[in-house]
């Protein structure tokens, strides 16, 4: 019943991509650098990263509000996380840290905007389950 097409409701997602370092900028906004090795800048970073993330995808899923520690069939405590969201084995392409937009549609891949983020991935036989937790605003 969870793989319904009357279960199920439009989200989007956006997957994580890498991580990039934040540079210190100097009083006009141009990175400050530190050294240049055979014409190369190396720039002087701050020592915090920030996140980014691939292109915003469509997609169509089960998402149900609130955890409940009963859901531990396979392995996923559910009262862990503030929402669950199963889908078919074969159709996951989402991961770990993967943003999630349950209520609004978004215009860009900022993590802000994003309603939840992906905690945990298990997979089944026949489902993969998510653990969501909700993006503080």
């Amino acid at each position: 019943m969870r793989f319904c097409r009357k279960n199920k409701r439009q989200l989007y997602y956006a997957n994580f991509v890498e991580s990039q370092p934040i540079y210190e900028l100097d009083e006009n906004g141009n990175k400050i650098v530190v050294d240049t090795i055979d014409g190369v800048d190396y720039y002087q970073e701050i020592g915090q990263s920030e996140p980014t993330y691939g292109a915003i995808v469509p997609f169509m899923a089960t998402i149900r509000e609130g955890g409940t520690s009963k859901a531990t069939e396979i392995g996923l405590d559910m009262g862990l996380y503030d929402a669950e969201m199963v889908l078919p084995t074969d159709c996951s392409d989402i991961d770990e840290k993967t943003l999630i937009w349950a209520y609004t549609k978004p215009q860009t891949a900022d993590p802000s905007t994003a309603d939840y983020y992906v905690e945990k991935k298990l997979v089944a036989i026949n489902c993969t389950k998510f653990g969501l937790t909700r993006v503080v605003k």
